[in-house]
């Protein structure tokens, strides 16, 4: 914006001004405010506005503190979105810095704008109604191995701001055993095990490590082919990535479990939301002479409205990385939930406002979405 979130929006709406975009975002706590329905055409970026939806984020882009960890996530889901409805391919050819298209005036983004950090969030959001159940192995973990006196965080926030049940102390030398390990964020984002010292602090939900105080590989144990089901309906065999992908589930409380004869029965109960949806991970282990246990974990409820049994894991769906501000850290954080289908396409249009809590937010970044008039397939 190269001003605030406030300033803008009054300058969007006054007549004289000649100017808008679709939506502002605020540093402080990631609100959204849509100006312009996505359906007409907003003048934010010359001879691309026909074919372009803009993200206005508050801020200078010569002063790095407004590129906050809550002003990536929110723009992320908003990114995610809007590409899932318009059929926007989510790639650097079609989501772009002000900078970036033709017979522009403007700079923005700039150098602070994290990019890959960006991408990776947009690419990690489950998407809208569907659940994603991953099959991990607990009898073939990985290890991970402290190179320096460092911290596991619950979210994405600088470790100074974290309450103390939102970290734990790593000791150099130590070594982590993890049964799982996210990929798509370039960072350390890792299920650790259930006799881990940390593993309470978390509840079953990803640890966070800082990128480069860990050595070792973590090729996570996934289990192809095993079948796993939502609700005891009709299971589905995971893929080769372990994964298994539920389409069209309503909102509400459902579980995911194993249905297979030769693992152990685990389960995990979780709350859906229409956008983004919803991130299981399965933690089970062969059984001997391919019998069931039956036994399935207790279910507990942690921080951040994620929820694990012990032997598996629920994530939000939400986008998750390394926090940029900060040097140290890296990680992921809970700001809310984002835009759900039809935000904004209301007869009025102007200013629909949608209130995001969190953490703070970051730079005000003109970013576009190109690609507008491809619509969605089926």
């Amino acid at each position: 914006m190269q001003g605030y979130y406030g300033g803008s929006i009054s300058w969007f709406q006054n007549p004289d001004a000649n100017v808008s975009a679709h939506y502002c975002m605020r540093a402080e706590d990631g609100e959204i405010t849509q100006m312009v329905l996505n359906s007409d055409r907003a003048w934010h970026v010359g001879n691309s506005n026909s074919q372009a939806i803009g993200i206005e984020h508050e801020g200078f882009i010569d002063d790095a503190t407004w590129y906050t960890w809550p002003n990536y996530v929110e723009s992320a889901r908003l990114a995610r979105w809007l590409c899932e409805t318009y059929d926007i391919p989510v790639d650097r050819d079609h989501i772009v810095g002000h900078v970036e298209l033709p017979n522009q005036s403007h700079t923005d983004p700039g150098s602070n704008w994290n990019w890959p950090l960006y991408m990776d969030l947009i690419t990690d959001v489950v998407n809208e109604g569907e659940v994603e159940v991953i099959a991990v192995d607990a009898d073939a973990p990985c290890t991970l191995t402290a190179t320096e006196d460092t911290w596991l965080k619950g979210n994405g926030q600088p470790s100074g701001e974290l309450p103390d049940e939102e970290l734990c102390a790593v000791s150099a030398g130590d070594t982590l055993t993890v049964n799982y390990e996210y990929a798509a964020i370039d960072t350390h984002r890792v299920l650790v095990d259930a006799s881990e010292a940390c593993a309470a602090t978390f509840s079953g939900r990803p640890a966070f490590a800082f990128e480069g105080h860990f050595e070792g590989a973590c090729d996570s144990p996934v289990i192809a082919g095993l079948d796993v089901s939502l609700d005891g309906g009709a299971s589905q065999a995971t893929d080769a990535a372990g994964l298994a992908v539920f389409s069209a589930v309503a909102e509400g409380t459902h579980d995911a479990a194993t249905s297979a004869d030769d693992y152990e029965v685990v389960s995990a109960t979780f709350d859906q939301e229409n956008y983004p949806g919803t991130r299981v991970v399965l933690v089970t282990r062969a059984v001997a002479g391919g019998e069931e246990t039956g036994e399935a974990p207790g279910t507990t409820t942690g921080p951040d409205d994620e929820t694990s049994t012990g032997a598996g894991e629920v994530g939000t769906g939400e986008p998750d990385g390394p926090e940029p501000v900060d040097p140290e850290s890296s990680g992921t954080g809970d700001s809310g939930r984002s835009l759900p289908q039809g935000f904004g396409e209301d007869e009025g249009g102007c200013s629909c406002r949608t209130s995001q809590p969190g953490g703070p937010l970051h730079l005000g970044v003109g970013l576009l979405l190109l690609g507008l008039l491809r619509r969605r397939r089926g």
